[in-house]
């Protein structure tokens, strides 16, 4: 979040809060990745609230250090695999329409029930 310490506490606090929540209340094991985000973005927040008691001199500097590479681990590598992997869990990535239409991902969702799954546009 950028603004304080304090703030980020509090944040991470409760985003993790309804992130275990959310995941008490997975009724199919495909949803977990996708209940488990907000899990993930808490422990983020929390993890953002050692970097900036680092900067203001409350924290040592290798608490800091370690914190500031744990931030940019889930930020760069871990946030993009786990989104990815919690919609195609679900089946709402691009392979579920290329499999059962063969159709780019974008029609998908306007493509009514009279339209054809094919993409070829030709005329005859």
């Amino acid at each position: 979040m950028c603004f304080s310490p304090e703030m980020d506490l509090v944040a991470g606090a409760v985003i993790t809060g309804v992130g275990i929540d959310a995941r008490r209340h997975v009724s199919n094991p495909r949803q977990l990745p996708l209940a488990s985000l907000p899990v993930l973005f808490g422990v983020h927040q929390l993890i953002e609230t050692i970097v900036w008691w680092e900067l203001q001199g409350q924290v040592c500097h290798t608490a800091g250090g370690i914190a500031a590479r744990i931030y940019l681990f889930i930020a760069l590598f871990l946030v993009p695999i786990v989104v990815s992997a919690a919609f195609l869990a679900l089946g709402l990535g691009r392979w579920r329409t290329m499999d059962s239409c063969s159709s780019p991902p974008v029609s998908s969702p306007v493509r009514s029930a009279s339209m054809p799954c094919s993409t070829d546009l030709s005329t005859e």
